[in-house]
């Protein structure tokens, strides 16, 4: 080019040189007289002089026009670059600002606009959210909807993004493109309430192309809409939300829309039609890292203190940290405060949970209980014999890396949360750091669940036997009848009755009357499953429920305790004197009742049949 243009100013010069040349010998080789001669001489002069400035002025036009190219392009990637960035903030969503730009572009088009006006629309697009840097992370991390005091402070992002890009002098006007993005066309938008063609064009275009894309994408709290819904939506709301001409640009673009998925990420350098680098996406990934994982974060710490329940804290902390680590297991090994030398696999989630749950560690042994002992982290290699598993289970666990960071409240030891993987060398340093931050939040949470379930205990359980008391049986049936008709299941209760218990007390003493209780009530035990209830529902009455238990099976619970009683009462009478035994009734949900109060009056009716029974039987003999 620089050859070229050197050349043709050579050439023009040599003309000039060549008119004048020219005009002189005409004049010199002529008869008339030179003034007569001026007027064509001056014409030829005028002419290779109008030439040198139109060549100097299609240089200059041209030179002028490509740097105009590159100064758009500058405009262009720099705001690519720092959409990039801000996207990155959107754990959900990285990509939305560049779909968006596809989007508006593609309707920019269908409009037939100035291939300038479409590049200002672009960068605007890009930069609509940049406003967002001025709202609280609190909100813009926030896993749910918004409450009305939280979007409001959102939504200043437009007003806030406009305020920082008037300090740039776009050859657009992106700053009030940007401003008025969130504007409606019938005027009840915000944040000037403007309405019709009082709204920039770029500002409509881009309201169409942000809902379609928000639509479409799904978050932790909604589903993502399908294509032809957000079209249809985008429909309803033209000539009241949307300016009636984008969206008719729109539907004829939508084809095209629907084959957008996420923009192509170029390798390092340049690709043909590629504008950001593989650096820049890079970086970008970086960002968009660095802030899932402050997402979560910010989410463990939100559900570790949404509840007291341990068992739901325990879960949450679990599955929100083996997400966080992506790694294949996570478990929580607790004290046994009968055994504090011992820890216990309170809960486990991802490969071979079911194996991992349940297993022991000694403090001071292997990698856990060093970890535990020294309150320190760990990370490295598996330890096969670290957890006590069964047999089969080691048989079958093949984790490669661990790390242990041990769960700590004011000095005292609480336990440890572990994560495994069966890649060697899973975990980084800053892995390491992230687990320990999930600890230190870990303890607080598990140590007030722990203190909230001995309270909570101490007020709904017996001192004296250990079984759940009366004030706890109506709720915990409630609940169990509700889960039951959701189901479409049954349950059943047994009320059952000491016979003769008075007579113990009388003759033996309360302290002898309060062993034979506790003994009873471990039999009762013995004969449940896990899920199932007992409870001392006063004196010598005492209550079983048996969630998910048809009648004829309750009815061979009840029969089993009344034996097992029977067997004890035998073994005893030498000593005490008194024939001990135990009256049953069984009633059934839905069957026999359909509410707690009228199930237990019916278990209680059946019992004293049985009492009834037994005397008469007695007496019979």
């Amino acid at each position: 080019m620089i050859k070229h243009v050197g050349k043709h100013n050579t050439a023009i010069k040599i003309a000039v040189v060549g008119c004048l040349l020219a005009s002189l010998a005409v004049i010199a080789f002529s008869d008339r007289s030179i003034w007569d001669w001026l007027p064509l001489a001056f014409s030829i002069c005028s002419a290779a002089l109008l030439y040198v400035h139109y060549i100097r002025f299609e240089q200059e036009t041209s030179s002028e026009s490509e740097r105009t190219q590159r100064l758009s392009d500058v405009y262009r990637k720099t705001a690519e670059a720092l959409a990039s960035a801000i996207a990155a903030k959107d754990g959900y969503e990285q990509h939305h600002v560049r779909r968006v730009e596809m989007i508006c572009e593609m309707m920019a088009k269908q409009l037939r606009l100035r291939e300038d006006d479409i590049d200002g629309i672009r960068v605007a697009a890009l930069l609509h959210d940049v406003g967002k840097l001025g709202v609280p992370e609190y909100i813009l991390l926030k896993p749910g909807p918004l409450d009305p005091d939280e979007f409001s402070k959102m939504r200043n992002h437009a007003v806030i993004g406009a305020q920082v890009l008037n300090e740039v002098n776009y050859p657009w006007d992106v700053a009030g493109m940007v401003r008025h993005h969130h504007e409606n066309y019938d005027g009840t938008g915000y944040p000037n309430q403007l309405a019709g063609e009082k709204i920039p064009l770029g500002s409509r275009i881009i309201a169409v192309a942000e809902v379609y894309d928000a639509l479409v994408c799904a978050r932790c709290y909604k589903e993502g809409w399908s294509h032809l819904e957000a079209v249809e939506h985008i429909q309803k709301l033209s000539g009241t939300r949307f300016d009636p001409k984008v969206v008719s640009a729109f539907i004829e673009v939508a084809p095209e829309v629907a084959r957008i998925k996420e923009p192509h990420k170029p390798a390092y350098g340049k690709n043909e039609g590629a504008i950001v680098t593989g650096e820049s996406f890079a970086a970008a990934d970086m960002i968009a890292r660095a802030n899932q994982e402050l997402i979560s974060l910010f989410e463990i710490t939100q559900t570790l203190s949404s509840t007291l329940e341990l068992d739901e804290v325990l879960s949450l902390l679990t599955h929100r940290t083996r997400r966080l680590s992506q790694s294949a297991t996570c478990a929580v090994f607790l004290v046994d405060e009968l055994h504090p030398q011992s820890m216990v696999a309170r809960i486990a989630s991802g490969r071979w949970q079911e194996m991992i749950q349940g297993a022991t560690v000694r403090v001071g042994r292997g990698v856990t209980g060093k970890a535990a002992a020294k309150m320190t982290s760990y990370i490295g290699n598996y330890d096969p014999n670290d957890l006590a598993l069964g047999m089969d289970a080691h048989a079958q666990v093949n984790f490669s890396s661990c790390m242990v960071a041990p769960i700590v409240n004011f000095g005292k030891l609480l336990g440890t949360i572990n994560v495994y993987d069966v890649s060697a060398h899973a975990f980084s340093s800053d892995d390491l750091r992230t687990l320990g931050f999930v600890a230190g939040r870990a303890a607080v949470a598990i140590e007030n669940a722990s203190a909230f379930e001995q309270v909570r205990d101490s007020a709904i359980r017996d001192p004296l036997t250990n079984l759940h008391n009366g004030g706890y049986l109506i709720s915990f049936l409630q609940r169990e009848l509700r889960r039951s008709e959701r189901l479409g299941g049954r349950a059943s209760v047994i009320g059952i009755d000491l016979d003769n218990f008075k007579a113990i007390n009388d003759s033996m003493g309360h302290q002898e009357g309060d062993r034979v209780l506790r003994e009873v009530a471990s039999i009762f035990c013995g004969q449940l499953r896990e899920y199932d209830q007992a409870f001392r529902n006063g004196g010598d009455e005492f209550v079983v429920v048996l969630p998910d238990t048809p009648s004829s099976e309750a009815v061979r619970v009840a029969a089993r305790i009344q034996s097992e009683v029977d067997s004890y009462a035998a073994g005893m009478a030498d000593t005490v004197g008194v024939k001990l035994g135990a009256s049953v009734g069984v009633a059934t949900y839905p069957k026999d009742a359909d509410n707690p109060e009228e199930l237990l009056a019916k278990a209680d009716a059946n019992m004293y049949e049985n009492k009834r029974a037994r005397k008469q039987g007695k007496l019979a003999a």
